[in-house]
């Protein structure tokens, strides 16, 4: 069953990066669907280009979040420095316009020459929205 996405998520982090982030970090996402009992693995992605993927497929909320964390210009490479995010609402109904029913565990990672440096945990709900039309 496909279902119309409608999420925001709130994010309040801190974080400091130690080197760039451009061309050279990969990323990887597994996810896996909560079932009864634990976790059953739904799908795993590799990116050959985290800067490539985000630009692609996430863009204007990628750019959004870099401004918000006061990134300038918000886009990649991303540069070395102290970055802190309070209470940033992402929107994450525009990355995706459909997707499969329940709930889901991401977890994404930052790779570079075969080593995760970071991994941010999500915790997705889709729920069916009735008489919900996006005209985009």
């Amino acid at each position: 069953m496909l279902v119309q996405l409608l999420i925001s998520v709130l994010v309040s982090c801190c974080f400091l990066l130690v080197g760039i982030i451009g061309q050279n970090i990969l990323g990887r996402i597994e996810v896996c669907k909560v079932v009864f009992g634990g976790c059953k693995h739904f799908t795993s992605r590799k990116t050959d280009c985290l800067a490539d993927t985000v630009r692609q497929y996430a863009n204007a909320s990628a750019r959004r979040a870099l401004t918000f964390v006061r990134i300038d210009p918000p886009t990649f490479p991303i540069p070395k420095g102290y970055y802190k995010a309070e209470n940033y609402l992402a929107n994450m109904s525009k990355v995706f316009k459909e997707c499969v029913y329940g709930e889901f565990k991401a977890d994404c990672y930052l790779v570079k020459d075969g080593m995760d440096l970071a991994c941010l945990r999500l915790y997705l709900k889709y729920e069916p929205v009735d008489n919900y039309y996006d005209d985009d």
